[in-house]
């Protein structure tokens, strides 16, 4: 889960999606350091571009192409909002029960299926690029839209 705190404000407010923090930070780039998560996601699905599987299907590597220009288009805009404004990204790690049981499931229903149809193999790349895709999107979104 992420989230965003507010910088220089002196109270507390359990009930509202922000955290509120006391006083300034100490380090000027400090309050951009969570945007490194979904840019390192981001430089991931970049490198994703070299594998055979994307290089060999123009339509498949333009479509990574242009998700990570606007993922990096993205991350840039919301760069400079948190150096501008009072807001500064955070982020909380959750594990949820339902999400890795089903990543589970899945993961062993792709191995079963692979085991019996070896091309199966080859899509690992693009669900890969998929779940690298999501997580970031699902980081840029929270953060801008406050939560």
């Amino acid at each position: 889960m992420v989230s965003l705190k507010r910088r220089n404000s002196k109270s507390r407010n359990k009930k509202n999606s922000f955290i509120v923090k006391e006083g300034k930070s100490g380090m000027k780039g400090s309050n951009s350091r969570p945007l490194y998560i979904p840019l390192s996601l981001t430089v991931a699905l970049m490198i994703l571009l070299l594998s055979p599987r994307l290089a060999e299907n123009y339509i498949l590597s333009q479509s990574f192409i242009v998700a990570t220009l606007l993922l990096l288009i993205w991350q840039v805009w919301l760069s400079v909002k948190v150096n501008r404004s009072e807001i500064v990204p955070s982020y909380k790690i959750e594990l949820r029960s339902q999400h890795y049981i089903q990543a589970m499931v899945q993961s062993s229903v792709f191995l079963y299926w692979g085991w019996y149809w070896p091309p199966v193999y080859e899509m690992a790349w693009i669900m890969l690029g998929q779940l690298l895709f999501a997580y970031s999107f699902d980081i840029l979104l929270s953060w801008s839209r406050g939560k």
